[in-house]
């Protein structure tokens, strides 16, 4: 028979143990992207992905969201923190096919400074009196890994209160992909948060067929670059704010984890 501090000592290692598998990371595979997560997170049921996109896209099908998690300890979907993951196809956003280095730079730079107002017309009006007028932050571009980043993107979300963001854009041979990860600026510094922020980024990468091809890409006209900024914004900006959307106490009888 085990002695008092034994026992504890048992206990306290069996509690270890489960902890370290809880938080053990996960692989999550799709057919043109990979990311690895924490144990602790879980996918977002599709049924509320796409009534979330119906109240804020005025026509749903130019952005498709290939997946969203969240942590496992919440019953309400899209609780703060959680990730998005978009895929825009080129020929729904009036791209013919894979843009050129020169197209994505033009790109790039226009989505820095991006407001609402100016793609307003792909949104519904609930959305607009959610978002507002809202700029996006500055954003850099990866030419040797065909990556984007918006950076310093944060907003006050309606019924949520200040809300930051971390979105890496990917230009693959046929969609651009976008991770956005977003968290309630109260727990963004957090240490432990922006490891785990920071180790799904590093993971996520798409797969050799999805990825972007050098041969038969072609140049955008200045004047087509509009409405690609535009949804590219906009399915960063509705990322943010679809919690508030859906209503801050908002819980849908059928909503539960898959498993």
């Amino acid at each position: 028979m085990l002695r008092p501090h034994a026992l504890e000592t048992t206990l306290l290692a069996c509690a270890v143990v489960m902890a370290a598998e809880a938080s053990a990371g996960q692989q999550i595979t799709r057919d043109a992207w990979s990311v690895d997560l924490p144990g602790t997170w879980q996918p977002i049921p599709r049924a509320e992905i796409e009534a979330a996109k119906r109240v804020m896209v005025s026509d749903p099908s130019k952005i498709v969201y290939d997946a969203c998690f969240q942590r496992d300890n919440h019953d309400q979907p899209f609780t703060y923190p959680y990730v998005t993951v978009q895929r825009m196809d080129y020929d729904k956003i009036g791209l013919r096919r894979r843009p050129s280095e020169r197209t994505m730079r033009k790109l790039v730079n226009e989505l820095s400074g991006f407001r609402i107002k100016d793609a307003d017309e792909m949104l519904t009006d609930e959305a607009k009196t959610i978002l507002g007028d809202h700029e996006l932050g500055s954003a850099s571009f990866d030419a040797e890994r065909k990556q984007f980043q918006v950076h310093n993107a944060s907003m006050m979300v309606a019924g949520v209160g200040k809300v930051r963001s971390v979105l890496i854009g990917y230009f693959g041979n046929e969609a651009i992909y976008q991770v956005l990860y977003c968290d309630l600026e109260s727990n963004w510094d957090d240490a432990a948060a922006a490891g785990e922020r920071a180790a799904i980024f590093d993971s996520f990468q798409l797969t050799p067929q999805a990825a972007y091809r050098e041969l038969g890409f072609f140049d955008l006209g200045v004047g087509k670059l509009i409405g690609v900024v535009g949804a590219i914004g906009v399915a960063m900006v509705i990322g943010w704010a679809i919690k508030s959307a859906l209503g801050t106490n908002k819980r849908s009888k059928e909503y539960d984890f898959p498993t």
